[in-house]
């Protein structure tokens, strides 16, 4: 490879019209300083699949961000935060759903499956958001613990660890984000230890001038990695990355935990803009050693579009947290704006752009620009 070639990540041998391509898709991202955004959108958005039950004391007002899990026998479970009326308190709960489709869920329990206790101050407030991993044979579950009223103004949250068998019994381990006077959230485990550690995602935030900032950096907050022996304890680690477009120019957060390929770990992910409007990126990370980002999009996979992303409490919302592969698609369940009518969203990939395309860290190459984890769906990926 030539200087150019570096930089870009195209080799030379390519012809003209592939470097028309990148060329396009460059000068797409200089736009991109006016936040003019243009979304890959190749998701097909799969429909609401859970919705507040206004009959029910705990999830009448708003049903969203769910983690995905797919058992041995192929059946998708969900995890999904709830709101009920609790006198406008905010307090959120886990529900349990299941489906053998992936479309069609159906609750497994009348009430909450892990809920704020007493007995364990560091989560008395609410549970929020959270991610299933399976490590070696062992459901775990990160969430955002919540130890003050939920509606705190300027709160610091870090996030803990429970783990199941069975998705009605939960045992819970306690606060893993290695300091408690931060803002600690979007907490994932990787599906396999690395190098004999345990890795984990999460983002370390401060309070700067009444807005959450990166931890000790003060700069927009940044997706960092850390490494266990135990699971129980952390180092800081150190962020892999960081916000590039203004798409995402205010902060990034992981969303689902990261998925296996033959070409790296896909690592799905959410990024806010200075007008707090969520989309959701997609990015490729080293198999060995995941602190290597091999291939990024310059532009988001999804952006907020219908009424209910566009419009609630949050408004301008799409905030990708559970994926499932699921006979042989990928399954990325969102979150969306409304509260009252909150959505869980399926958005699955359009079949017909299931091509061998390359990927690189500066956008699409090819010129009908299929996504990242198309590409590695498919299998034609090819690293940086």
């Amino acid at each position: 490879m030539d200087t150019q070639a570096l930089e870009t990540g195209i080799e030379t041998k390519h012809g003209s019209s592939e470097r028309d391509a990148l060329a396009q898709i460059q000068d797409r991202d200089r736009d991109d300083r006016s936040l003019n955004v243009k979304p890959l959108n190749l998701l097909e958005r799969g429909g609401v699949v859970l919705a507040p039950r206004k009959d029910s004391w705990w999830e009448s007002r708003a049903v969203f961000n769910p983690a995905a899990y797919k058992d041995g026998e192929g059946t998708v479970h969900l995890l999904y935060r709830a709101i009920g009326d609790d006198n406008g308190a905010y307090v959120s709960r886990l529900g349990h759903a299941t489906s053998k489709n992936g479309v069609d869920f159906e609750r497994m329990s009348d009430k909450p499956v892990l809920a704020p206790h007493k007995d364990y101050p560091y989560d008395q407030g609410a549970i929020e958001d959270p991610r299933i991993t399976e490590i070696e044979g062992k459901i775990y579950i990160t969430y955002v613990a919540v130890g003050v009223p939920a509606l705190t103004p300027g709160k610091l949250c870090p996030s803990a660890l429970a783990s199941t068998k069975d998705f009605m019994v939960f045992e819970r381990y306690g606060i893993i984000t290695p300091l408690d006077d931060i803002d600690d959230r979007d907490t994932v485990l990787f599906p396999k230890r690395i190098n004999g550690d345990y890795v984990m995602l999460h983002r370390p935030q401060q309070i700067l001038n009444g807005d959450y900032r990166g931890w000790k950096t003060g700069e927009p907050s940044a997706i960092w990695m850390a490494f266990s022996k135990d699971l129980k304890k952390w180092g800081m680690g150190r962020p892999i990355m960081k916000p590039e477009k203004n798409w995402e120019a205010k902060k990034i957060g992981s969303g689902p935990p990261p998925i296996e390929t033959p070409d790296g770990w896909l690592l799905l992910y959410h990024g806010v803009d200075k007008d707090h409007v969520y989309r959701a990126g997609a990015a490729l990370l080293d198999l060995k050693n995941p602190t290597r980002v091999i291939a990024r999009l310059s532009q988001p996979i999804l952006e907020p579009k219908e009424k209910y992303e566009a419009a609630g409490d949050v408004p301008n919302v799409v905030f990708p947290e559970g994926a499932v592969v699921l006979d042989e698609r990928l399954y990325v369940y969102c979150s969306s704006a409304s509260s009252g009518f909150s959505r869980v969203v399926t958005c699955v990939p359009h079949p017909q752009k299931r091509g061998r395309e390359r990927v690189w860290r500066g956008g699409l190459c090819m010129a009908h620009r299929a996504t990242l984890f198309l590409s590695l769906f498919s299998g034609g990926a090819e690293h940086m």
